[in-house]
């Protein structure tokens, strides 16, 4: 773990990446004319996948190609991942040499062969040429009459090969966060350089990213959705059975997904007026990305308290009722979900006057005791939270939205004692108490 102005990082961010449908061409339309990609290929599927040989396959016998789906003596051409190599095809194929007059070629000549129509010239994309082959059988040959290896040392070889993958997955499973799972799933790749996992959920991927973008729909949820057969939204309108919350999110679908400008973010946390005619004294803030300054928001967060302790409670359905009366909120997602003494409201709303969009807001309302941590919590960033709960719990401390406490005893990851809280009037005294500088909302968006 990097520390970066004393604050320790406990995951390095990792910037999660949409995964989209492979860019293979769709099969080539027949044409008699263009028969003329000849020859009998096998295809290792290490590293290409299942999916791409099977359009690989179709794309070869379209222009009168042979495939074989396995290694035989008819096979004049192999064709391995761009990214293998040799030695590694060989251990793949199970071989110590090719046999002589196969061609070990990288897939994108198979690629050029089927885009010209034709096949092509192998010398610029061969890792074993017929004549190194030849070379290679010729001193298995004199190995075979003089030169053998004894048998202890193939035993040796082999296991240390076999040593080496033990040592591979014992060494992944020492990681903290690896099981034996995915332990298994690090072996697979390190010694095939694919998993074969992958093959299987190309097309699944961007229908279940796009169910999970429902609001109230979550993987498993997108999931048993996909398994039904529902491919579009207008599949889940019609025929999936949805509860209050996913009927909500769907409507307003398009709404949750565009990321509101600043300035409408500003309009939405005036919801402090609302706060205002309940109880001059409440305090309200808006949290989340509008905290850290960001050009755009996703929602908006209203975090509201009474400095004296006390005056904060009854305050909550007030005013929801006045925000609701006035129009402003047009759906309740969740209307009252309690979290120790804090309550927190997930809804939807919507300023006045024609062309604005509906957005999601929360509305949390908390003792004042826990305001600091929990304006912290609601300002982010996600990472940041879990940075700062990863450097407390190195102090045998623990941080959450409700507190800063001390004297924590763990067992493993295990808490038996959850500590005595710390005052913490301020998020500058969170940091003091940690050790660690103050650092501004801006400051904490990584």
């Amino acid at each position: 773990m990097e520390s970066r102005h004393g604050i320790m990082k406990a995951f390095p961010k990792v910037k999660r990446v949409k995964v989209q449908l492979g860019n293979d061409a769709p099969p080539l339309k027949k044409k008699p004319e263009a028969r003329d990609v000849a020859g009998y290929l096998y295809i290792l599927p290490a590293g290409i996948g299942n999916a791409r040989c099977q359009i690989f396959h179709r794309q070869v016998k379209q222009n009168g190609g042979q495939i074989e789906s396995s290694l035989c003596p008819s096979v004049t051409h192999v064709v391995v991942d761009d990214s293998m190599d040799s030695d590694r095809a060989l251990r793949l194929l199970k071989l110590d040499c090719l046999p002589s007059g196969v061609h070990l070629v990288k897939c994108t000549w198979l690629s050029l062969c089927i885009s010209e129509k034709k096949l092509l010239d192998v010398d610029s994309y061969s890792l074993l040429s017929p004549k190194r082959n030849s070379e290679t059988n010729l001193e298995n040959a004199e190995n075979k009459s003089g030169n053998i290896k004894p048998a202890t040392e193939v035993a040796t070889e082999s296991d240390s090969h076999q040593t080496q993958q033990e040592e591979t997955k014992d060494e992944a499973c020492q990681i903290p966060g690896i099981g034996k799972r995915m332990a298994d799933k690090i072996e697979e790749i390190m010694e095939s350089g694919h998993l074969r996992k992958l093959d299987y959920i190309g097309e699944a991927v961007p229908v279940l990213e796009l169910f999970s973008n429902i609001w109230g729909a979550g993987a498993k949820t997108a999931q048993l959705w996909y398994q039904q057969g529902f491919r579009t939204l207008e599949d889940i309108r019609t025929k999936a059975h949805l509860s209050s919350t996913q009927k909500i999110g769907l409507k307003h679908y398009d709404d949750f997904l565009d990321r509101m400008p600043r300035e409408e973010a500003a309009a939405i946390q005036k919801v402090r007026d609302a706060t205002q005619a309940v109880d001059v004294g409440l305090v309200a803030m808006a949290c989340g990305s509008y905290r850290r300054r960001k050009a755009t928001c996703g929602d908006v967060d209203v975090l509201i308290s009474h400095p004296d302790g006390k005056s904060h409670k009854g305050v909550f359905s007030k005013v929801l009722q006045l925000l609701h009366d006035s129009g402003f909120l047009t759906d309740d997602l969740v209307s009252h979900e309690e979290n120790g003494e804090q309550k927190k409201y997930m809804g939807v709303c919507r300023l006045p006057g024609p062309g604005h969009r509906h957005r999601r807001l929360d509305v949390i309302v908390v003792p004042y005791d826990e305001f600091a941590c929990s304006l912290m919590y609601f300002t982010g960033s996600a990472h940041f939270n879990r940075s700062m709960r990863a450097l407390a719990k190195t102090k045998n401390m623990s941080l959450s939205e409700h507190s800063l406490n001390k004297d924590v005893v763990r067992q493993g990851s295990l808490k038996v004692h959850g500590g005595t809280p710390l005052p913490t009037p301020t998020e500058n005294d969170v940091f003091n108490l940690l050790g660690i500088p103050y650092r501004q909302p801006h400051e904490r968006d990584w």
